[in-house]
């Protein structure tokens, strides 16, 4: 049994946008940390992890709201020695949020298709719901 912990993120995006209006593409570069809490133990993986995503924005003036879905790639750089697991993740992402001017906030749930427990007795799958805020320059 694996129990939540809370984790942080860091990285950088950009929009393309698409000639069909509110129709654009996002890709980022995050540096993700997951942890899992196993046995009163709290294992640490960090991950770069790249999310590429369709966005649709819509809105007027400078309030957007926007929607996000689309794959993402990760390769774990660091994992706690106790925790074997494979150093390749991928899986599906799904957001929303508003861009208030140049303010980009929102939430996003990460669904971990690739199991990367090493343990073939065991399937562990990353999940991960996510809180940002970010700024356009």
């Amino acid at each position: 049994s694996l129990d939540n912990t809370t984790g942080w993120q860091a990285g950088i995006m950009t929009r393309f946008n698409l000639p069909i209006v509110g129709i654009g593409v996002q890709p980022e570069v995050l540096f993700t940390h997951k942890s899992t809490k196993h046995d009163g133990e709290t294992l640490h993986a960090n991950y770069l992890q790249i999310p590429l995503n369709a966005i649709w924005t819509f809105g007027i003036g400078n309030i957007h709201a926007f929607f996000d879905a689309g794959p993402y790639f990760s390769y774990a750089v660091d994992i706690d020695k106790a925790f074997k697991a494979e150093k390749f993740d991928w899986g599906l992402g799904l957001g929303a949020g508003l861009d208030i001017r140049r303010i980009h906030a929102g939430v996003r749930y990460d669904w971990g298709l690739q199991d990367i427990a090493k343990d073939g007795n065991e399937k562990i799958k990353n999940k991960a719901f996510s809180l940002f805020i970010g700024y356009f320059f």
